[in-house]
């Protein structure tokens, strides 16, 4: 199987007959992208380990189909955000919604590979003009075959260890297998946070809690 192919599970997707599996090529899955969405709890829970301001933060989503997340983030935060996806509809969509939410003029949305972000977050941190290293929150909520690729894995690290950004990459559901620099394991929100230093205390009782008030119900 070739990077541009992946084994979609569909029951993990949709309703259906468990087991079933099927081969898709890359960028199919955004015909039905707008039904696959993270819930707000997850939301709030990545901003609790990943702390953005409008001042000196930027807010990324690999694969973010319609702009659910990235659209909220900017609506609660203010500060600048980026979508990055493969289908120019899903795309399409996501502007339509930002403008509605009154966002727009925060949410970048563009199309590329989510094996090539890299230069796209680097270059965006660059042209906000900050002094110091801006900080960077990429999120990720994509498929097991996805997540593993290789390709992917390096551009994280590359991030990770940019002088360029303060980044911190957070994945939701589908967890790599093997990146480095794991800062935090959230089993209940099955949440992993990396960066390349570990997240302030203060940063950890924030999100503990975050996870005794709002318990199984948001995971």
């Amino acid at each position: 199987m070739s990077d541009d192919e992946f084994v979609f599970p569909l029951r993990d997707a949709f309703d259906c007959i468990n087991g079933i599996e099927v081969n898709v090529a890359y960028g199919t899955l955004s015909r039905v992208s707008s039904t696959v969405t993270s819930p707000d709890g997850v939301t709030r829970r990545l901003l609790q380990w990943c702390p953005l301001t409008a001042a000196d933060s930027l807010f990324v989503d690999i694969g973010c189909g319609r702009g659910r997340v990235v659209n909220l983030i900017a609506s609660h935060v203010g500060c600048p955000c980026i979508g990055v996806d493969i289908s120019p509809t899903e795309l399409a969509l996501a502007r339509e919604d930002a403008k509605r939410a009154g966002v727009d003029n925060l949410c970048h949305y563009c199309q590329g590979d989510y094996r090539t972000f890299h230069d796209t977050v680097v270059d965006a941190a660059k042209r906000s003009g900050a002094v110091r290293p801006r900080a960077v929150c990429v999120y990720f909520y994509l498929i097991p075959q996805m997540i593993n690729n290789r390709a992917l894995r390096d551009e994280v690290i590359r991030l990770l260890e940019s002088d360029v950004v303060d980044a911190t990459v957070v994945c939701w559901m589908y967890l790599p297998r093997d990146w480095p620099y794991v800062t935090v394991a959230d089993d209940r929100f099955s949440l992993c946070v990396y960066r390349r230093s570990p997240s302030p205390p203060a940063q950890r009782a924030a999100a503990d809690r975050v996870a005794a008030q709002h318990g199984a119900a948001d995971h």
